[in-house]
C-alpha cells in the first residue's frame, strides 16, 4: 500500500506540473495538431514500457514521448492508453507484435514540434518542460534496472515511487527490510545496506580490491563508516570477482563495521586472476574483530600445502610489516634478494624490488602452492576478495 500511495502522489505531483506546463508554455507549443509521424496500426511493442498515461491521444503520446530522450518510441491503445518504450524497433528488430486495438510509433519518425526543448534538451528520466520564460529539465522517472544487488520487478519507476527490496539471485538479505526509492535526481536509494552479494551459501563478500586502481586496500579496510554497498555510484561489477574495466575502486561492506553482530564464524582471504581462484586461506572468525581474524593461529585450510598454524612465520597479519605490505605472510628475511614468504598486498612502493610496480596495488602470491622467493617465485593477482560466513 505504501507504494501505491507514493505513486498516486507522485503522479498527483507530475500531473500538477503538466498542468501549469501547458497553461504557461508558449501557445506555438501548446497546439499539436502540427506534429506527424508514422503511426503503424495493430501493432505493440512489448517488454520495454516506462511510463504509462491515460485519456491521451496519439499525438498528445507522440508529445509526451518527444520531450522525453529516455522515449524511444510509444505504444498506444484505442481506449487513449499511452504507453511509452525505452526501445523502438530499430533498437530491437523483430520486436513488434499483432496487438489488436493498439498502434505503433518510432519517435523519430515525428517532425514538427516547436519551441526550445529537443530530443538532445534534457538527460535520462528528465522531461522538457518549456514555461514563458524559461526552460527546464525535470526528473520525472528513474531510469536504472540494475542497482543495488536489488530486483526491479516493476516496469514504471515514477519519481516518488517506493518499493520493498527483493535480492536477486545471489545476493543473501541481511538486517532489516529495505525500501527503494525513486528520488527527485533521478536515481534511485535503498534505506539501508540490505542485499549483500555471495559465491556460495553463506560467504558474503565483504571486500573486493582491483590491482593497480590507485586506492589504498589497507585504507579502504580499515575506513569506518564507508558502505558501498547502498552507494549507487559503485557499479555491481565492483562486486564480481572477475576483471572489470568499468571497476576502478574497491568495494567495501559496512558489514565490516559490525562485525559483531554479524558473528562470522569463518573469514576467507582469496587471490583471482582473470576470474579464477589460484589462492585461498580460511579462517576461524569466532569471536575476531575485522583485524584479528587474519592469523596463523586461526588458519583453517589454504591452497598453500606448507602453511599450517605451526608454520615458521615473521609476518603474519593484515597491518603487515610497513605501510606498504599489508595482508602479509612471510616466513623469512634474507635480504631483498633472499626473503621467502606465501602472500604481500603492495599498497605502496617499497625497499626492495619486489616492492616497485608502475600502479599499485599489487598482489602478490608465492606460485606452486608452496612459499617462494621474494620477486622470483611470485606471481600477480588481479582481484583480492575478503568474504565472511556465518
Amino acid at each position: 500500500m505504501k507504494m501505491l500511495k507514493d505513486r498516486r502522489f507522485s503522479q498527483f505531483f507530475e500531473e500538477g506540473v503538466l498542468i501549469t506546463f501547458y497553461l504557461l508554455m508558449h501557445s506555438g507549443n501548446m497546439a499539436v495538431s502540427n506534429i506527424q509521424g508514422t503511426i503503424v496500426p495493430g501493432q505493440r511493442l512489448t517488454g520495454y514500457v516506462f511510463r504509462t498515461f491515460t485519456i491521451m491521444g496519439p499525438k498528445q503520446c507522440a508529445n509526451e514521448c518527444f520531450y522525453r530522450p529516455s522515449c524511444m518510441s510509444y505504444n498506444h491503445q484505442t481506449d487513449l492508453r499511452c504507453e511509452l518504450n525505452r526501445d523502438s524497433d530499430t533498437g530491437q528488430p523483430g520486436s513488434l507484435g499483432q496487438h489488436t486495438g493498439y498502434s505503433y510509433s518510432n519517435i523519430d519518425t515525428w517532425t514538427g514540434f516547436s519551441g526550445n526543448c529537443t530530443r538532445g534538451t534534457c538527460s535520462a528520466g528528465q522531461r522538457c518542460f518549456e514555461f514563458t520564460s524559461t526552460t527546464s529539465c525535470i526528473y520525472v522517472e528513474c531510469m536504472a534496472t540494475n542497482v543495488f544487488g536489488v530486483t526491479i520487478t516493476m516496469e514504471e519507476i515514477i519519481v516518488g515511487d517506493a518499493f520493498q527490496a527483493v535480492c536477486k539471485s545471489g545476493y543473501e538479505t541481511r538486517g532489516a527490510a529495505a525500501n527503494v526509492s525513486c528520488m527527485g535526481n533521478g536515481q534511485m536509494a535503498i534505506t539501508s545496506s540490505y542485499c549483500h552479494r555471495t559465491y556460495s551459501p553463506g560467504w558474503i563478500l565483504l571486500g573486493r580490491f582491483g590491482r593497480g586502481n590507485g586506492e589504498n586496500v589497507y585504507n579502504t579496510w580499515t575506513e569506518t563508516g564507508r558502505d558501498d554497498n547502498s552507494n549507487s555510484n559503485v557499479p555491481d561489477e565492483c562486486k564480481e570477482v572477475n576483471t572489470s574495466t568499468s571497476c576502478t575502486t574497491h568495494f567495501r561492506s559496512g558489514l565490516i563495521d559490525d562485525w559483531a553482530s554479524q558473528n562470522f564464524t569463518e573469514a576467507k582471504f582469496v587471490l583471482y586472476v582473470a576470474g579464477v581462484e589460484v589462492v585461498y586461506i580460511t579462517f576461524n572468525a569466532t569471536n575476531s574483530d575485522y583485524m584479528s581474524w587474519f592469523a596463523k593461529e586461526r588458519l583453517i585450510s589454504t591452497s598453500y600445502t606448507d602453511l599450517r598454524t605451526n608454520s615458521t612465520s615473521i609476518f603474519f597479519s593484515i597491518p603487515g610489516s610497513t605501510a606498504y605490505r599489508r595482508f602479509y605472510i612471510q616466513k623469512s628475511y634474507g635480504g631483498c634478494g633472499n626473503d621467502h614468504g606465501w602472500i604481500q598486498v603492495i599498497d605502496l612502493k617499497g625497499n626492495c624490488f619486489y616492492d616497485d610496480a608502475d600502479s599499485f596495488p599489487q598482489f602478490f602470491y608465492a606460485k606452486d602452492n608452496v612459499n617462494g622467493q621474494g620477486g622470483y617465485d611470485y606471481l600477480n593477482a588481479d582481484v583480492l576478495a575478503i568474504y565472511g560466513k556465518s
